[in-house]
């Protein structure tokens, strides 16, 4: 298994954007020692993180804490956008102190780290995570502190929608953000 390492000194930037385009084969993105949001547009199928599958349908967000197995295999395949960033950008453990929401996401071992977003909100986490116009701008940060901060507000943003329909989803138990199996 290949592993990806974000080190500064290297001069690599602490968050970085890129569009996927899922095809139909099962893959294993390389383990990072970053957070990871994948946003699943328009794929559906399934996704194994560590030892749990869950399933993922158009409009599902998937937040991954660092060093985290992961195997996606899409039923249908789809595009979506994955965001990683370093602690050394946002800390989610800060953030969470802040606003009490991203540990739902990123720390909860009991919980589920799939969020389906309803369909009447899907184009605002577009919006949020669309490239180049927002992503590649707002999040890839250069020397100008307005630039980090609007990408860490874009990021927050992003984990604030996700653990809002979390919390509204903990009541109902939506079965698709169940795991549909242990491996």
């Amino acid at each position: 298994m290949k592993t990806n390492l974000y080190d500064p000194k290297n001069g690599e930037p602490a968050v970085t954007a890129r569009q996927i385009v899922w095809s139909a084969r099962p893959e294993e993105p390389q383990r990072t020692n970053c957070f990871s949001v994948y946003w699943f547009d328009s794929a559906a199928g399934a996704i194994e993180i560590d030892l749990t599958e869950y399933a993922f349908v158009p409009g599902t967000l998937a937040f991954l804490s660092p060093y985290r197995r992961i195997r996606v295999a899409p039923a249908r395949p789809g595009k979506g956008t994955v965001i990683e960033f370093h602690a050394n950008f946002l800390c989610v453990e800060t953030f969470h102190a802040e606003s009490g929401c991203s540990g739902v996401l990123f720390n909860d071992p009991f919980g589920s780290p799939i969020v389906r977003v309803p369909a009447s909100r899907r184009s605002e986490v577009r919006a949020l995570v669309r490239l180049p116009d927002v992503v590649r701008h707002a999040l890839i940060p250069c020397d100008d502190a307005r630039s980090v901060g609007a990408g860490r507000m874009v990021l927050k943003d992003i984990i604030m929608t996700g653990a809002a329909h979390t919390r509204s989803e903990a009541h109902t138990v939506a079965h698709d953000a169940r795991p549909l199996r242990a491996v």
